[in-house]
C-alpha cells in the first residue's frame, strides 16, 4: 500500500542530497526499515568504519524508508554518523534494483500464524523499534563516482549480509581516481 509523502520531505530530501552528494565518490547505504535489528548492527559497524570511508574520499549517506522525523530520531538514537535521507515511496530503492525478500527468508517460515506476528511486534516495541515501512525490502550499499558511474553495487541477500569494509574502501578509492 503506498504511503503518503509530504511536499516538504520530498523537497528537503532533494535539497539535502544535492549538498551531501557534492564531491567525488559517494557511498550510499540504503537502509532496511527503521525497526530492523540488522540496521542497528549496521549503524554500529558504520560508526567503526565511517572514518575509513571518508579518508578514502567518500561522501557517506544513508537512505531510509521513513519520514524525516523518524530518520532524525533513528540517527540520534543509534548514532548513525552520516546524514539520513528519506525515500518514502521507495523510488531510490527500486532505481538501484533492490528486491523484496521472501516471507520464508525474513521470518523463517512461509506462512506464519497471527501469534508469530504479534510476538514479533511486541519484541520490536519493547526495544523501541516499531515495525514500519516495508520490512521485506532488502538493503544495499552502492559506491558511485562523481560522474554518476556505479562502481560497486552490493545488494544484500538477507538483512544482515553486511559488505566487507575493504571492498567498500577499494571501490571508493577507484571512484575517486
Amino acid at each position: 500500500m503506498p504511503r503518503r509523502t509530504s511536499n516538504w520531505s520530498t523537497r528537503q530530501a532533494a535539497s539535502t542530497s544535492e549538498r551531501v552528494l557534492e564531491g567525488s565518490a559517494r557511498l550510499a547505504h540504503l537502509w532496511r526499515h527503521f525497526g530492523c535489528g540488522c540496521g542497528v548492527g549496521r549503524a554500529e559497524r558504520l560508526r567503526d568504519e565511517y572514518d575509513r570511508f571518508v579518508d578514502a574520499g567518500a561522501n557517506v549517506l544513508a537512505i531510509g524508508q521513513g519520514e524525516p522525523e523518524r530518520a532524525a530520531w533513528y540517527k540520534e538514537k543509534f548514532a548513525v554518523p552520516c546524514p539520513i535521507l528519506c525515500d518514502l515511496d521507495e523510488r531510490v530503492y527500486r532505481a538501484y534494483g533492490l528486491l523484496e525478500c521472501s516471507t520464508w527468508l525474513l521470518l523463517g517460515e512461509p506462512k506464519p500464524k497471527q501469534a508469530y506476528f504479534e510476538e514479533l511486534i511486541q519484541k520490536h516495541r519493547a526495544k523501541g523499534r516499531r515495525v514500519a515501512d516495508n520490512p521485506f525490502l532488502l538493503p544495499g550499499e552502492f559506491v558511485v563516482d562523481s560522474a554518476g558511474r556505479l562502481i560497486l553495487a552490493y545488494r544484500y541477500q538477507y538483512c544482515d549480509n553486511y559488505p566487507d569494509a575493504e571492498a567498500l574502501v577499494a571501490s571508493i578509492q577507484e571512484a575517486g581516481v
